[in-house]
């Protein structure tokens, strides 16, 4: 009876953090002006296999049909959060813009984590309301004089500086976070130690998060100003 007991306290106890899931979710999806507005929240719950929490929700679209993949998502997304406690279970909640493919899309939300690498963790899609029904065609009055013809402006050039203070800033902090991770893992090379993985793997969440953050940044900047 004893060993029965001993037995089932031990599988109570003893399962594995890896049983436990990441999750996140897509709180929202509002049009904003000409865009849309996305507020998303991602949790990371169990740590790796050195104690590393760390890590990074990010969001990209698809088509409504078309299936999420947290590994294929270059020149589509829409949102990147920051970066995780590293050392404790954490949940991020961040919004961002971005300008629809289509009338109808699909959100995906990811989290990627150093060496447990990327997973998705929510989906959702958002279909293109209804066409509004035409107002009748109003009573043929009098002609009028035609209006003015009026130049088009253009974009602003205000609209474009995003590309270059954006695209720069990102670049540089990607820079630095790259260096930092090669130097870490270095480091962990030369000496291989529980210590120096950690600090390796919280150096390589860092440097996705900037190379990541850099192509939104330049999509964003290609989209207003074509």
């Amino acid at each position: 009876m004893k060993r029965i007991l001993l037995i089932c306290l031990a599988a109570l106890f003893c399962t594995p953090a890896s049983a436990l899931a990441d999750n996140g979710t897509v709180i929202s999806i509002t049009p904003s002006g000409g865009q849309f507005l996305g507020t998303y929240s991602v949790s990371v719950t169990v740590p790796d296999s050195v104690g590393y929490y760390g890590g990074f929700g990010y969001a990209w679209q698809v088509a409504p049909t078309e299936a999420c993949d947290p590994y294929n998502y270059a020149g589509s997304l829409v949102w990147v959060g920051e970066v995780m406690n590293a050392d404790a279970p954490g949940t991020f909640t961040g919004s961002d813009t971005f300008v629809p493919n289509g009338a109808s899309f699909k959100i995906c939300l990811g989290i990627s984590r150093a060496q447990s690498g990327r997973q998705l963790v929510a989906e959702q899609v958002y279909n293109a309301p209804a066409p509004a029904t035409p107002a009748p065609t109003p009573t043929a009055t009098s002609p009028t004089a035609p209006a003015a013809p009026v130049s088009d402006p253009g974009k602003a050039a205000a609209t474009c500086t995003y590309w270059t203070t954006q695209e720069s800033k990102r670049g540089k902090v990607m820079k630095s976070a790259k260096a930092a991770y090669s130097k870490a893992k270095k480091a962990y090379r030369k000496k291989r130690t529980p210590a120096r993985r950690r600090a390796m793997n919280r150096a390589r969440t860092k440097f996705n998060i900037a190379a990541t953050k850099l192509r939104t940044a330049e999509r964003k900047g290609l989209a207003a100003c074509n």
